[in-house]
């Protein structure tokens, strides 16, 4: 019992069977230890269900519980039956709830499953189309650029629609963390209507 600190109320025996009634109104307590690895592993199909994917398809872990994210990629070798293989570690405990997606240009697929005490194994179907999505390269200012904003600067972006469906009224906003540090010239806009972008 705990009011506190511990007190001892009873000698324990390993292996030994004992009952008490918890009511309602009895308090609830534990202990956990903190989150361990935990090995995920299963494998990614298509559609159908029944082909593996080809080896470098994302495949996320989302540990709703500790909040652990992990990112890898199927690869297996050229073997039919252990195609769209992937194996990763995420930190969690026993039982917590975890979220498996994975995803290729066309379409996506996810799995909810519990983590088991030894490896958890969560299979995941592509069978969910993906909708219009952007991909956005920004080609200048490049990459770990330093840029005196004393002076104007373009910044030139490539945007392409990705996914199974074509794109409807699109739009581009960019937008700054810190509007005193870096910000747009005041003939610009934030948003610049792009209209209509097909696969």
């Amino acid at each position: 019992m705990c009011f506190g600190t511990w007190e001892k109320i009873k000698e324990l025996v390993p292996g030994q069977e004992y009952s008490f009634t918890i009511t309602q109104q009895d308090p609830g307590f534990g202990e956990t230890g903190p989150p361990q690895p935990h090995t995920i592993r299963g494998r990614v199909f298509n559609s159908d269900g029944a082909t593996g994917v080809e080896n470098g398809i994302p495949v996320t872990i989302n540990n709703t519980v500790s909040g652990d994210f992990v990112l890898t990629y199927t690869y297996a070798p050229p073997i039919p039956s252990l195609k769209g293989s992937y194996s990763a570690n995420v930190n969690g405990s026993d039982s917590d709830t975890i979220i498996v997606t994975a995803w290729n240009s066309t379409a996506y697929g996810k799995n909810t499953t519990i983590l088991a005490a030894t490896t958890t194994y969560a299979n995941v179907v592509l069978n969910t189309t993906r909708p219009s999505e952007t991909n956005v390269t920004i080609i200048t200012p490049a990459n770990d650029s330093v840029k005196n904003t004393s002076y104007p600067f373009n910044v030139t972006a490539n945007i392409s629609i990705i996914g199974d469906r074509d794109g409807f009224s699109c739009n581009a906003t960019i937008s700054f963390s810190d509007n005193s540090v870096l910000n747009i010239s005041s003939s610009e806009s934030f948003t610049h209507i792009l209209g209509d972008l097909f696969v």
